[in-house]
């Protein structure tokens, strides 16, 4: 199974990927197949956010197969396990001034229907997409990634 392009700027294999657990990326990619759609909206809100903000998005997690997120000790119901969910830090701009920058501009936003800015040691943008290009986007902060506090918009 080869690359191929979900939207202008992000690939299936970008978002199956997995540097941590190398040895998992060939059967989330296999598992992914399943799910296509849903990263397709997923890469059609990262498209979005990463209009928004005017820089690239590194992504460093997306889909994950039941055994990856296991691995990673993600949330036995996370986004991620069906596609809908993708971690990125911008390469241009800070996760935290990239968090209120999408703040401001959420009416821009389109299959998005969540944003989580996440510090936890490390920080990064946690988005999750949704079928309705126009959502309202929801908007949280965590600083343990299991109890989140919606931000006031």
């Amino acid at each position: 199974m080869g690359d191929y392009k979900l939207s202008t700027h992000f690939s299936f294999y970008e978002l199956t990927d997995s540097n941590t657990f190398s040895n998992l990326v060939s059967e989330n990619r296999s598992s992914a197949l399943e799910f296509e759609h849903n990263l397709v909206l997923t890469a059609k809100a990262l498209e979005s956010q990463r209009e928004i903000l005017g820089s690239p998005l590194k992504i460093s997690s997306g889909y994950r197969c039941s055994r990856l997120n296991n691995a990673i000790g993600g949330s036995t119901t996370s986004s991620h396990t069906r596609g809908q969910a993708a971690d990125y830090k911008p390469i241009d701009v800070s996760p935290s001034d990239a968090f209120k920058k999408l703040k401001l501009n959420r009416s821009k936003l389109a299959f998005t229907k969540k944003i989580i800015f996440e510090s936890i040691g490390n920080t990064w943008i946690h988005t999750e997409s949704s079928e309705d290009k126009n959502c309202q986007t929801e908007f949280y902060t965590t600083t343990d990634g299991k109890s989140y506090t919606r931000v006031k918009l």
